[in-house]
């Protein structure tokens, strides 16, 4: 988990605290056998008295029988087993950009069937509408017309819940009744660049509040060991609100949610275990232990076992 300190931006709220341990199973039960495996004692204690060796044997042997998945994939395919349709007054420019929402060539159809399968899985996900930087200069003479002749425009973003580690919100009475509006997100990112031949991987903090943002990157200063947070931009987003939604399976407070498998999830990490107690024990009645009182080999030396040695013994009884 994060630090919990006021300065720093990767700084958790209590709601993700209390939902990541949560989560991380989802994601490694999703992630297959590998990750599984790879998570080593978390979700596959080592037996009291068992040897290293012994424990990374059944450990690496186990195969993950993932029921987790099949049962979600069912519930998930269910309601995209036809593609997202719209109203027939939605303008045709928004009809347009569902080809390719995200700009990533996923139509509205498959990126709203991940979202809703990250959501149901771990109990809600988010959208971010995002939208290319600009600078202020740019911002004060651009036209929707020159937008939409560069090819600039909003597209969504999936975050998953776990890299969105803050968020706070007030109630607003409207028209409408009483409504939630986000004051302030922070979301986790990774991004990489290449230099030359090789890739670095820059983890960075993006924090988004009603018409501005800032970009917080982990960087090495110079003379420090330990990589520091560091502001390397901010702006404003012209929007007066947090551009984010968020679908929730089973909302219990403010990215507060029970994930609706959540104990399928815990019988699956049983099963994982169980069977590589059942395949511990294949392996060790297939090689039993011999004991022999009184017998040698025909040349009276060692004994030797296999399918093609005789047992001899010198006395006849």
């Amino acid at each position: 988990m994060s630090s919990k300190d006021e300065k720093s931006p990767d700084t958790t709220s209590f709601a993700w605290d209390s939902m990541i341990d949560v989560w991380d199973m989802v994601e490694n039960l999703l992630a297959g056998t590998q990750a599984m495996r790879d998570a080593g004692t978390t979700y596959l204690p080592q037996h009291d008295e068992e040897s290293g060796g012994g424990y990374t044997e059944r450990l690496m042997t186990n195969v993950l029988t993932n029921k987790f998945e099949q049962t979600l994939d069912n519930f998930v395919g269910r309601p995209f087993s036809e593609p997202v349709r719209f109203n027939e007054d939605t303008p045709d420019n928004i009809k347009e950009l569902s080809n390719n929402i995200d700009l990533m060539g996923n139509n509205i159809t498959v990126f709203c069937r991940q979202w809703f399968r990250e959501g149901l899985a771990k109990g809600f996900s988010h959208c971010l509408i995002d939208f290319p930087r600009m600078d202020e200069e740019e911002r004060g003479t651009r036209t929707l017309a020159d937008d939409m002749a560069e090819g600039r425009r909003p597209y969504w973003v999936m975050v998953k819940p776990e890299n969105l580690i803050f968020a706070a919100a007030e109630t607003v009475e409207t028209e409408e009744g009483v409504q939630e509006f986000l004051t302030h997100v922070r979301i986790k990112e990774v991004v990489v660049e290449q230099f030359g031949f090789t890739e670095v991987a820059h983890e960075q903090i993006r924090v988004i509040e009603p018409g501005r943002f800032e970009l917080w990157r982990k960087v090495v200063a110079k003379g420090k060991r330990k990589p520091e947070w560091k502001l390397i931009d901010r702006g404003e987003t012209g929007l007066p609100f947090v551009p984010l939604i968020t679908f929730y399976a089973s909302r219990t407070g403010l990215m507060l949610a029970k994930p609706p498998f959540e104990d399928l999830a815990h019988l699956n990490i049983r099963h994982w275990q169980s069977t590589s107690d059942q395949i511990n024990v294949l392996t060790v009645a297939r090689f039993p232990m011999l004991a022999v009182a009184g017998a040698m080999d025909s040349g009276g030396g060692t004994m030797a076992i296999g399918p093609r040695q005789l047992l001899g013994t010198k006395d006849p009884n």
